[in-house]
């Protein structure tokens, strides 16, 4: 449940910190039935006075389209759909030049898309956001003028009137800078709770009105906060816990890949072991020895992926986020295959690469 309150002065801030203005035109392909498309991008357009410029579906074509036609200013979106803007056949002669700003939100940003969005779209005043649908979304966000490093690197600092904290998930005490633990969150852009189910907002919100996101990250010395992953998606393998983030950043290095996503499966003796699902750019090959060849001595070697994926395309959500539960579904079942074949319960000792 969401406030007018909590909407109304969110979009607000977000737009001051776009530097929006009636001389801007926002292309808006993120569905409205997303908080990042009602809040940040429609509600932001009536408080800054600028043009938004509606796109059904997210179609590429549609959008490179809409944005020439009308010298769109500023475009919103995940990090997928900027790649797949930047993959199109037709991006090449599309005349992007009007572009400057808008917002990448929804999941973390690999430094090569993020290079190409500023440096390819021409989106020179990009900001990186960090919210939650329960948090109206905005909590932090970049500066436009922030730097390319700053940029791939942190999700900014808090919103105007937002205060944020990372606590140990575990005591629940405040984490120092540079210590890893869950994000936290507190202020007017906070919900009242999930409607009809009090257990499940006192789960979230404690009782001095701090959110708990879920999220695992830090805060650096000069206040900007990094976001490393979910913290349901953190991998526990033989005890230690490992970020999907880390290895996707690693894989993202490598020229051939154009997309990655990291997570855990079950196995019998460490609990969960790397699964990594990878989309390769056309005309490129690679193999699962030839990806854990890469990787040594850039990770630890008990972060290097054991079972690998290529596949075409990943399936993604109407918000535009990929959906890993049915990679992580589909690498369980292959997963099974192989340990049948090999007579085990689970894959205790089986690794595999899987093409599709």
């Amino acid at each position: 449940m969401l406030s007018h309150k909590s909407l109304v002065n969110n979009s607000y801030f977000t737009g001051i910190g776009l530097k929006l203005s009636a001389k801007d035109r926002l292309c808006l392909a993120v569905p409205f039935s997303h908080c990042f498309g009602i809040s940040a991008g429609l509600l932001t357009c009536i408080g800054a006075g600028t043009t938004a410029v509606l796109v059904g579906l997210f179609k590429p074509k549609d959008v490179l389209e809409a944005v020439r036609k009308y010298r769109c200013t500023a475009l919103h979106g995940v990090p997928t759909m900027f790649q797949r803007l930047l993959e199109h056949p037709d991006f090449p002669q599309s005349d992007l030049s009007s572009l400057r700003t808008g917002i990448v939100a929804g999941a973390a940003c690999p430094s090569k898309v993020l290079e190409g969005i500023v440096n390819r779209l021409g989106m020179s005043e990009l900001v990186v956001a960090y919210g939650q649908t329960e948090t109206s979304p905005g909590c932090t966000q970049t500066d436009p003028d922030d730097s390319l490093a700053v940029k791939a690197s942190t999700v900014g600092r808090p919103l105007p009137f937002v205060e944020m904290r990372v606590v140990d998930p575990e005591t629940g005490l405040e984490c120092p800078p540079g210590v890893k633990g869950e994000l936290c969150t507190r202020g007017y852009h906070v919900m009242r709770g999930y409607v009809g189910q009090p257990d499940q907002t006192a789960a979230v919100i404690d009782a001095g009105g701090w959110f708990h996101s879920g999220d695992c990250g830090f805060v650096d010395e000069d206040g900007r906060f990094h976001f490393e992953s979910r913290l349901k998606e953190i991998i526990v393998r033989g005890g230690e816990n490992i970020s999907p983030a880390e290895i996707e950043k690693a894989i993202m290095s490598i020229d051939a890949v154009r997309d990655v996503r990291v997570y855990g499966v079950p196995v019998d003796v460490y609990g969960e072991e790397i699964a990594a699902s990878i989309c390769l750019k056309p005309g490129y090959h690679l193999d699962k020895d030839e990806l854990q060849k890469y990787l040594k001595g850039k990770i630890s070697w008990c972060k290097i992926p054991k079972f690998v994926e290529f596949c075409d395309n990943f399936e993604v959500l109407s918000s535009g986020k990929v959906r890993v539960s049915a990679l992580r579904h589909r690498m369980e079942q292959t997963i099974a295959g192989l340990c049948a074949a090999a007579g085990t319960e689970k894959a205790a000792g089986v690794g595999g690469s899987i093409n599709k």
